[in-house]
């Protein structure tokens, strides 16, 4: 292998971990999960691996339930599904935090303001 073309692995691998970043919470979520099913941390990951697991998410992601459908597949879209209704589930959970910790702070300023006047 010569050093022009380890420069352009390396340019193509540093390009395709670099999307991860602008991926949308769902893709990274199941990453993520893929991730801890390995039973490693993302630093003991051989970058091999995490462009597989990587290109395994971006398969499911961007493929269409067919309509002959594997027991296996049908588990995995499952479990994708449930994978997503978790996250939202922690998000709306965070709303609802937030908002409560809004409404305490609204009725600490009109509290104040009752004080004062």
């Amino acid at each position: 292998m010569n050093i022009e073309s380890i420069e352009n692995d390396l340019i193509t691998t540093a390009t395709e971990l670099s999307y991860i970043a602008d991926a949308n919470p769902h893709f990274t979520h199941c990453l993520a999960k893929q991730i801890e099913e390995t039973g490693k941390t993302i630093g003991e990951l051989t970058i091999a691996e995490l462009l597989d697991l990587n290109t395994q998410c971006k398969a499911l992601f961007n493929s269409s339930l067919p309509k002959d459908t594997s027991r296996a597949f049908t588990k995995y879209k499952t479990k994708q599904v449930m994978a997503s209704l978790e996250y939202i589930s922690m998000s709306i959970k965070t709303v609802q935090n937030d908002i409560q910790e809004l409404s305490s702070l609204d009725h600490n300023v009109i509290a104040k303001n009752e004080v004062t006047k």
